[in-house]
């Protein structure tokens, strides 16, 4: 999580590579590196959390809470940032919230892993049924 968190620092906080001259070399070297952190911190994210998956059976309840979730603290982190500090955020409609999916509110990653939390069960039965050499063979 720390180094997504990074990732985030990086692109969207106030380290910005991109309003450096090409002078600074070294600057941009070291936003490229954040970068390059998070996304190896998301593939590290997914991996786990797979590893933990593969054996547990589906259940429903598991991604429905996912979303309930998301939405849930989507409405009270833009309600509390937008009463305490109403020239840090624009104003955005509801239904921009209400919907963990990508578009129209970009939430790519709950998105991701609630594909994923569905795909499981087939992903686990081929684990369970497939060959080692079956399973190279995938590759």
């Amino acid at each position: 999580m720390f180094m997504i968190l990074i990732h985030h620092f990086a692109y969207h906080g106030t380290f910005n590579g991109q309003q450096f001259d090409m002078h600074r070399a070294s600057v941009q070297v070291v936003y490229n590196y954040l970068l390059i952190i998070g996304k190896a911190g998301v593939v590290a994210f997914v991996l786990i959390g797979a590893y933990f998956l593969s054996d547990k059976k589906f259940n429903f309840n598991r991604p429905v809470n996912l979303m309930i979730q998301t939405i849930f603290y989507s409405f009270v982190i833009y309600y509390v940032v937008i009463t305490w500090f109403p020239n840090y955020i624009k104003p955005i409609k509801n239904v921009d919230m209400w919907l963990p999916f990508p578009l129209p509110s970009n939430y790519w990653f709950v998105i991701s892993y609630i594909v994923m939390l569905f795909l499981m069960p087939i992903l686990n039965m081929i684990l369970n049924n497939f060959t080692q050499q079956k399973l190279l063979l995938l590759n």
